[in-house]
């Protein structure tokens, strides 16, 4: 979250400032689905078989969609902002 701080640091931001954000921001998003991805990938079985076991007691599924969570909050303000300006 260097990127958001830094952000608010600024008074008047720059176009590429936004863009930096934003990019940073669908980096958190890309990073979130391919670790949920791969600990998916982790848990299942043989074969792409579902093992309730690999799934409860292995790495947690969800832990990963944290940095998705984090992404998506993060861009509300900048979608808000993006609104108001079209109005």
């Amino acid at each position: 979250m260097v990127v958001a701080t830094a952000l608010g640091m600024i008074v008047r931001p720059t176009r590429a400032d936004l863009w930096t954000y934003v990019g940073a921001m669908a980096l958190l998003l890309a990073i979130g689905a391919v670790g949920a991805a791969l600990r998916l990938r982790l848990d299942l079985g043989p074969g792409g078989q579902i093992v309730p076991e690999r799934l409860l007691e292995g790495a947690p599924l969800m832990a990963p969609l944290l940095f998705s969570n984090m992404g998506i909050v993060a861009l509300l303000p900048e979608y808000e902002a993006a609104d108001a300006a079209t109005e």
